[in-house]
Formats: structure tokens, sequence, C-alpha cells
């Protein structure tokens, strides 16, 4: 039977404009040639959009960036490193791995 099924989509796919995902979603039989072009059209618009900003002027400054020194950058907004952050996978499961705590995850 799911043979019998799996070959009457890839059947049905084959005279599509969505090609197989018309036997793996039904309703999108319902689609009609309109709506595909514009959706194509939407992902082309979104697509072109997302390569003119790869394909911009970096706005990085490389060469001031190359030049700096330690005493040139300002980590006043950086996070302090804690002994956590560092912290092996072992001593966090030590830290982490209790009944209680299991205990207070289950309810969220």
């Amino acid at each position: 039977m799911n043979d019998e099924i799996a070959r009457r989509a890839v059947d049905d796919s084959e005279d599509s404009p969505i090609g197989p995902l018309a036997g793996a979603f039904p309703e999108l039989a319902s689609l009609t040639d309109a709506d595909l072009e514009w959706a194509r059209e939407q992902w082309q618009r979104g697509l072109d959009r997302q390569l003119e900003l790869v394909s911009a002027e970096p706005l990085t400054d490389w060469d001031r960036f190359d030049a700096m020194q330690d005493d040139d950058i300002h980590l006043s907004d950086s996070p302090k490193i804690t002994p956590t952050l560092l912290a092996s996978e072992t001593v966090l499961r030590r830290d982490w791995d209790e009944p209680e705590e299991d205990g207070a995850w289950t309810d969220l």
C-alpha cells in the first residue's frame, strides 16, 4: 500500500510545477501558477536584498583594526570571565545534575 502511495506521489509530482512537493504536501495542489510566480518573485526579491548586503562595501575599517594595540581595545562592556565560564563539563554536571535541579526544570 505505501509503495503505491509513494509511486502515485512521484507520478503526480512530475506533472506539477512544484515537483516532489506536490506529492509530499497534497494541499499545495490548490496553488495556481500565479501563486507560484508570486512566491518565486518574493523569494528572488529577498535573495537580491541579501546579495546587496553581502556585496556592499564593508563597514569595518580593517586598516584601523589591524593597527590597534591592546591598550586601544575598550573592554568595559565585555562580561567578566568567571570560573563557571571556564568550567569543564564534569564540573558543570556535578553542580547542575541534581534531582532538585531536574525538578525545577520540569514545570517550565
